[in-house]
């Protein structure tokens, strides 16, 4: 399509350029050419409005996607953050359940020394 625009455009300059002999034919040449760069710059201002169209069409879908893409981002942080937070429970609570088994193993052998007295020294004496 540009090829074609150009080549007809070098052929109207050319046109224009070679020396007239005649008045009458001079003038409906210039006419036909007037009008062949006419429609030519109609044509061209045409693809121009479509262009600029297409343009501001696109430039809406990348600002769409933006504000998308910058939704989702934060989306993103947010569930970064919850997951840090959740880790840190989650040791703090392997922590307590650490500490909670050990002084329940405490207790429950300081309740069997209490318990059963008897059989913790019967266990020391046996081993002589």
């Amino acid at each position: 399509m540009v090829t074609e625009e150009r080549d007809g455009l070098k052929n109207v300059v050319n046109e224009l350029k070679r020396p007239k002999n005649d008045q009458g034919g001079d003038e409906a040449a210039s006419g036909v050419l007037l009008q062949e760069l006419e429609s030519s710059l109609a044509q061209k201002e045409f693809c121009i409005k479509e262009l600029e169209s297409n343009l501001h069409a696109q430039k809406e879908v990348n600002s769409r996607q933006l504000e998308e893409i910058k939704t989702l981002n934060d989306m993103l942080n947010n569930e970064a953050r919850r997951i840090k937070s959740l880790e840190r429970e989650s040791d703090r609570l392997r922590a307590e359940i650490s500490l909670l088994e050990s002084k329940d193993y405490c207790c429950f052998s300081m309740l069997v020394a209490e318990v059963h007295p008897q059989t913790r020294l019967e266990k020391h004496f046996s081993s002589f």
